[in-house]
């Protein structure tokens, strides 16, 4: 709003009237309205710009941090997703092999071992060797040793990922041994550290990693006679 700010003035004007002294007053307005307007046009002062420069500042700083956080979250989420891919396609090359392994398959051998460690006493333990070492006609099945001699089943190897360490470990299930377990387990790409290189351990359990499970029944078995499943 502008203020007008008025002065009064009196002129005296010579006439050749009557009037004593011979001059008239006449009073007048001045406007300052002018005035202002002019100092207006002059800017802001050098106070006014830096307050607006430090708010500025302010708010590019937190449209800097929300950024950076939705670029850090969208690199997690597809890093996870590629962990996870790699997972679920090692966990259906597993399927598929369990469903080939059937009884016909298995050597003679095997099944009748004489020492009693037959796959049909022994199911789970006997799929979990034969997916991490593969099936060789050799006699002693249980010997974690690289199967030198023909193979008629073909281990599955563990899932790999460029973007962080998959751990696997295929065992048999401590509460029902006809049971095979895999356990896969890698870092939490959230929590994700320089000490958690690639090559460093990752278990179930530890609080910064996460697993997967799948558990088997091993298909085999459905072959074995009755008095050995």
């Amino acid at each position: 709003m502008n203020v007008v700010i008025t002065s009064t003035f009196t002129t005296f004007i010579s006439s050749g009237s009557s009037r004593p002294g011979g001059f008239w007053m006449i009073p007048f307005k001045t406007n300052r309205r002018a005035s202002r307007a002019c100092n207006a046009e002059q800017g802001f002062t050098l106070t006014e710009v830096l307050i607006a420069g430090v708010l500025v500042s302010f708010s590019m700083i937190g449209i800097a941090k929300i950024s950076i956080n939705a670029l850090s979250t969208g690199h997690q989420q597809q890093i996870r997703n590629l962990i996870e891919s790699s997972i679920n396609d090692n966990m259906q090359l597993i399927q598929q092999a369990d469903a080939r392994l059937t009884y016909r398959l298995i050597p003679t051998s095997h099944k009748n071992n004489q020492t009693g460690s037959s796959a049909c006493l022994l199911p789970g333990q006997y799929l979990a060797m034969a997916l991490q070492h593969g099936i060789s006609l050799q006699s002693n099945w249980e010997s974690n040793a690289a199967h030198t001699s023909t193979q008629v089943f073909a281990s599955i190897p563990a899932p790999t990922s460029s973007h962080g360490s998959i751990q696997r470990i295929i065992e048999v299930d401590t509460r029902n041994t006809n049971i095979t377990r895999v356990i896969y387990s890698f870092h939490k790409p959230e929590i994700r550290t320089t000490s958690n290189s690639t090559t460093s351990n990752c278990r179930l359990g530890m609080t910064n990693c996460e697993s997967r499970i799948l558990e088997l029944s091993p298909n085999f078995q459905s072959g074995c006679p009755a008095y050995s499943a």
